[in-house]
C-alpha cells in the first residue's frame, strides 16, 4: 500500500514537472515549490490577499504540507494599525484621568454648616402673594380648573423662589385650592429641622369664589 502511494505521489511530481508553470521551482531536496496558489487535482485549497502559500511535494510516501508566509506589506500593515491603535487607548485613558479630576475637584466638601444667605420669609411672601394674584385674581372654581391649579401653581412657585439665590436650600411647595363658601379652615403642618437655618413663609388668596393657601418650605441640605 506505502509502495502505491509512493508510486502516485512520484507521478504526480512527473506530471507537474511535464507542464509549463514558470512558478514552479525545485530546490536542492527534490521538492517543488510554489510561491502562489497551485491547482492540483482532487486538492481544495484558499489563501487570504495578504499571504503567500508555499506548497511542498515530497516523493517518500506522498506527503503534503501547505503553509502561509507573511508579505512584508502586511506585516508593516499590522505594525502600523498597533501603532494607531496604542495612541488611541493612551488618549482616551489620559481624558478619563482629567475628567475624573474635575470631578473630584467640583465634588470636594466645603466643611461649610451654615447658608451664605438665610432664608428670607418677608421676601418669599412677596413673591407668592404675587404669584397668587396674578395667577387667580379671575379665576373661578370648578372641579378642573382647581386640578389644574394644584398641579401648576407649586411648579410656577417653586421656580420664582430658585430665582432669590438661596444656596443649598431645598424649595417645597404646599398648597391648597377650593372653593369659596365663606366656611372656616384650618391648616397645620410639623417638621423636624435646623432653626437656625430652615424656615417657611405662608400666603393666602381668596375671591368670589375661590381660595388657596400655599406653605413654602425652605430646608438647607448642608
Amino acid at each position: 500500500m506505502a509502495e502505491t502511494t509512493g508510486r502516485r505521489a512520484s507521478r504526480t511530481v512527473q506530471s507537474l514537472k511535464a507542464e509549463k508553470l514558470p512558478n514552479i521551482q525545485q530546490n536542492n531536496s527534490g521538492h517543488l515549490r510554489k510561491s502562489s496558489l497551485l491547482a492540483v487535482p482532487g486538492r481544495r485549497m484558499s489563501h487570504a490577499p495578504a499571504n503567500r502559500w508555499s506548497v511542498s511535494y515530497s516523493n517518500d510516501g506522498g506527503s503534503e504540507t501547505s503553509h502561509p508566509s507573511t508579505s512584508i506589506a502586511g506585516l508593516l500593515a499590522s505594525k502600523k494599525f498597533a501603532n494607531h491603535l496604542k495612541r488611541r487607548v493612551s488618549h482616551r485613558r489620559a481624558s478619563n484621568k482629567s475628567h475624573s479630576a474635575d470631578q473630584i475637584v467640583s465634588l470636594e466638601p466645603s466643611y461649610r454648616m451654615e447658608p451664605k444667605t438665610a432664608f428670607n420669609t418677608a421676601e418669599v411672601k412677596l413673591r407668592v402673594d404675587a404669584i397668587l394674584s396674578e395667577k387667580l385674581h379671575s379665576a373661578t372654581y370648578t372641579p378642573a380648573s382647581a386640578s389644574a391649579f394644584a398641579r401648576m401653581l407649586p411648579d410656577v412657585i417653586k421656580a420664582e423662589i430658585k430665582l432669590l439665590g438661596y444656596e443649598r436650600y431645598k424649595i417645597i411647595c404646599h398648597l391648597t385650592i377650593g372653593e369659596n363658601q365663606s366656611q372656616g379652615l384650618g391648616i397645620t403642618s410639623r417638621c423636624v429641622w435646623n432653626e437656625k437655618a430652615d424656615s417657611f413663609s405662608s400666603s393666602v388668596f381668596k375671591n368670589g369664589s375661590i381660595f388657596c393657601s400655599a406653605i413654602v418650605f425652605g430646608v438647607y441640605v448642608d
